[in-house]
């Protein structure tokens, strides 16, 4: 499944920049602390392609460092964040 899931990413990561304002922005900014608009195109699409809560999504993406390191993410949005 990881194999997968990281293709998906792979594959959702470019759809996302490509319709976004700023594709450049970094995934996990310092300061703000916000997150790209891309980041979280791909975080929701993650969510919808595993079929998990939000809760769920957050937790099982703390266990996939590689999956966070093709988003660029060097931690993830709080669960409350990805229902905006």
């Amino acid at each position: 499944m990881t194999s997968e899931v990281r293709l998906f990413t792979r594959v959702t990561v470019a759809k996302a920049k490509s319709v976004v304002k700023n594709p450049d922005e970094p995934a996990d900014p310092e300061g703000g602390g916000g997150f790209a608009e891309w980041a979280m195109l791909t975080l929701h699409a993650l969510r919808i392609e595993l079929g998990k809560s939000y809760r769920v999504t957050v937790d099982l993406l703390s266990e996939m460092p590689g999956i966070l390191e093709q988003i660029g993410l060097t931690r993830l949005p709080h669960y409350t964040v990805l229902r905006t």
